[in-house]
């Protein structure tokens, strides 16, 4: 069974941002459905609770964002 969760993401400066986070994190293992939102400065992720860790893509979104676009 699926979850999903709303992140708010901090940091992004334009919508290439959003979706350089929305293609890396839909390689993550474990997520089924990923939207990012430059607007809103949200993702939502439906994933599969056994086979990924939100700790571990907090953790990708928060280097990516240091990195340059």
């Amino acid at each position: 069974m699926g979850k999903k969760i709303a992140l708010q993401i901090i940091g992004m400066h334009c919508s290439a941002c959003a979706q350089r986070i929305e293609k890396t994190l839909s390689r993550v293992s474990g997520v089924r459905d990923v939207s990012v939102s430059f607007a809103s400065k949200e993702a939502i992720i439906e994933y599969k609770p056994d086979e990924m860790d939100l700790k571990e893509n907090g953790k990708i979104i928060e280097d990516m964002r240091g990195a340059r676009f």
